[in-house]
């Protein structure tokens, strides 16, 4: 059965489909087979984060029955199966037919993960009625921590049995040393959820919709979180950001 992971943020803009797909490719080097599904409807963009080609069909057509799991899945070799989001949402999506796909789903992946749009909204209700973990994004600010503990605890005020783990984005110890940022403990304090891991600013993660390689200090970052998720024991190490 495949584990279902929201990615979530609280504010905009702080990478999270960037992390969605780094995480996604970074399981699927390891051998784990992976599906991403965009849930961002109207503004699509984990396909060019992932390097795979959009299909024609994307999931809200499979809960209507327009096509199968397969006829909207894009499938490119050696990244994970992409399912697309559709351009806006109709007055029967709910949780019921969203289970209904993932069972569909669920003999064919070992990790789904779910790029949600920023914020918290009924779509995400609904996709939280059916994860089992969530990765909760935020950079190293006031603005986005604040968002972030606020997104978390709706999350947790829907679903009291999902496990919450925290990614900080975009963090430069330089900066957090002269107060441009704040430091990890006082993001995690902010939060208040575990942290899973540390992504550090990197001028490489901007590029990859053009398909440009992560720098080995980016790549270095998820393949740690990716270790995480799948239960294996990486210590933190603060000298590696």
């Amino acid at each position: 059965m495949a584990e279902k992971i929201l990615v979530f943020s609280g504010k905009g803009g702080v990478g999270k489909s960037t992390v969605t797909a780094a995480i996604s490719k970074s399981l699927s080097s390891a051998g784990k087979r992976v599906l991403c599904i965009d849930a961002d409807a109207g503004f699509k963009s984990l396909d060019l984060m992932l390097g795979v080609g959009n299909a024609v069909y994307n999931w809200l057509d499979v809960i209507n029955k327009r096509c199968d799991c397969a006829g909207a899945t894009a499938f490119s070799e050696g990244l994970p199966d992409f399912l697309s989001a559709p351009s806006g949402l109709d007055d029967g999506f709910n949780s019921e037919n969203l289970k209904e796909l993932f069972e569909q789903l669920d003999g064919s992946y070992d990790y789904i993960f779910i790029d949600s749009p920023a914020g918290w909204g009924e779509l995400h209700e609904i996709f939280s009625d059916v994860c089992d973990r969530a990765l909760l994004v935020t950079t190293a600010d006031n603005i986005c921590v604040r968002s972030a503990e606020t997104a978390a605890s709706k999350l947790r005020k829907r679903n009291p049995l999902i496990d919450i783990k925290l990614i900080i984005n975009r963090f430069d110890k330089s900066q957090a040393i002269r107060g441009g940022q704040l430091k990890l403990d006082d993001v995690v304090d902010g939060v208040r959820e575990g942290l899973t891991g540390v992504v550090p600013e990197d001028r490489t993660m901007g590029k990859m919709p053009e398909g440009d390689m992560l720098s080995f200090k980016a790549q270095a970052a998820f393949d740690r979180i990716s270790k995480r998720i799948t239960g294996q024991d990486v210590v933190f190490n603060p000298k590696a950001l």
